[in-house]
């Protein structure tokens, strides 16, 4: 990865106050090539910042053995670059059922990200 792509990342999230040092960072990952991106992207942050990360996968079981392949992918990238990881399984058919999808869906992903189960495996002082 280029350089100057890790010090553009780095400005930004010290102009936008996105990350500071000692912070515990949580990365929503879906394991397509953006949050793999951006995990990387983070996990290069890490000695230079002192972060501890922690990556988080929401499988929403609605494409069967697929979503299954993505949630396996991405704890398999992790295991492989040291990462911690999180997963969440919530069963989002039946939310399409009693509401439309994606309305109904959206305000709960902010939920399971700040999850009272997450905060316990990330020890997050209260």
């Amino acid at each position: 990865m280029p350089d100057n792509i890790l010090l553009k990342f780095k400005q930004f999230c010290r102009s936008e106050e996105l990350i500071e040092r000692n912070d515990k960072v949580v990365v929503a990952f879906s394991g397509g090539a953006d949050s793999v991106f951006l995990l990387i992207l983070v996990q290069k942050l890490q000695t230079q910042l002192s972060l501890e990360l922690t990556a988080v996968h929401i499988n929403h079981n609605l494409r069967g053995e697929e979503s299954e392949n993505d949630e396996k992918f991405c704890r398999e990238f992790c295991i492989g670059h040291g990462i911690p990881f999180f997963s969440e399984s919530v069963d989002v058919k039946n939310f399409r059922l009693k509401k439309r999808y994606p309305s109904r869906w959206q305000p709960e992903r902010p939920g399971i990200l700040s999850s009272k189960r997450l905060e316990r495996s990330l020890d997050i002082p209260k």
